[in-house]
């Protein structure tokens, strides 16, 4: 039995690191976990056999520092051949044609020193799983949050939701029936590109393809993704 989650305060003021082992710096030293793992084929042959773990972070990491000197391997080839292109030029005109102006924008990006030596611990990774969109309650949705809470209270035995008392003077109005400020999760679609085992893009692909055509749950009726 696991013990009942004590609340979202106190679980930020919790220390999880409590009795975890630390290195000589101080530092908590991560949770390895020797369990034997059967992947398939597709991993074994992605992986070249070889088995290397790494946090989602750290893979992240991994997959942006490969991007990046990729990237970099890119311009650098680009600037060679600006360079290549401007030294046939001068031939030329050593040969009667009249040189072209080179841009200002040219002449920087020729000047720049690019080196695709970039340690992986120079990437900035941020994960970020979903992000929220914060905004007010529209009034349609504030009808049906408000049928939603008689409906609850009505399931318990108790009472609906009866109106404000009225005073003599002007009616009170609650708080309750103002629009709310919701967060609305914003969908993305799944990133297929990253370098992934045959079998990870597949199980990806069958996500996308449940959001795509928004599948439902049997038994609820709401939309999987």
């Amino acid at each position: 039995m696991y013990p009942e989650w004590p609340g979202n305060d106190d679980a930020k003021t919790h220390d999880f690191t409590a009795g975890c082992e630390k290195d000589e710096e101080g530092k908590v030293k991560p949770f390895v976990d020797e369990t034997e793992i059967n992947l398939p084929p597709s991993f074994k042959e992605f992986q070249r056999e070889t088995k290397i773990w790494l946090r989602p972070v750290e893979y992240i990491r991994e997959v942006l520092h490969e991007q990046e000197v990729n990237r970099l391997k890119k311009e650098r080839r680009r600037q060679m051949r600006t360079r290549k292109t401007i030294r046939k030029q001068n031939l030329m005109a050593l040969s009667g044609h009249t040189p072209e102006d080179i841009p200002a924008e040219q002449m920087e990006f020729l000047n720049k020193q690019i080196s695709v030596h970039v340690t992986k611990e120079s990437i900035n990774a941020n994960p970020c799983v979903i992000s929220h969109l914060e905004r007010l309650e529209t009034e349609e949705e504030v009808r049906r949050r408000k049928e939603e809470e008689e409906r609850k209270a009505a399931m318990e035995k108790q009472t609906k939701k009866k109106a404000p008392a009225k005073s003599k003077g002007e009616p009170i109005p609650d708080p309750m029936d103002e629009p709310q400020m919701i967060k609305v999760p914003i969908e993305n679609s799944l990133d297929l590109g990253f370098s992934m085992p045959s079998y990870t893009k597949w199980v990806t692909s069958q996500f996308q393809l449940a959001k795509d055509r928004y599948m439902t749950d049997v038994d609820t009726g709401e939309q999987i993704w």
